[in-house]
């Protein structure tokens, strides 16, 4: 029963860590669109505000946000 409980907990970590790097990637190109501002900021943002950039990126995942055109 342990083992399960562990298998579980390893996919679930595995599937918030693949929203996230969506949600990052999504971010990403949305900020590179602003030009190098954007980029900027959004390094800046992963910088001073890690804990609110890592749910973002994990909500834009969740979410499927459209890439931007």
């Amino acid at each position: 029963m342990e083992t399960l409980i562990w298998i579980l907990l390893l996919g679930l970590i595995l599937l918030a860590t693949k929203w996230s790097l969506q949600g990052a990637m999504r971010l990403f190109a949305f900020a590179a669109e602003q030009g190098f501002i954007g980029l900027v900021v959004y390094i800046a943002c992963w910088i001073s505000a890690f804990p609110f950039m890592l749910t973002a990126c994990l909500i834009c995942g969740l979410c499927r946000v459209p890439e931007p055109d």
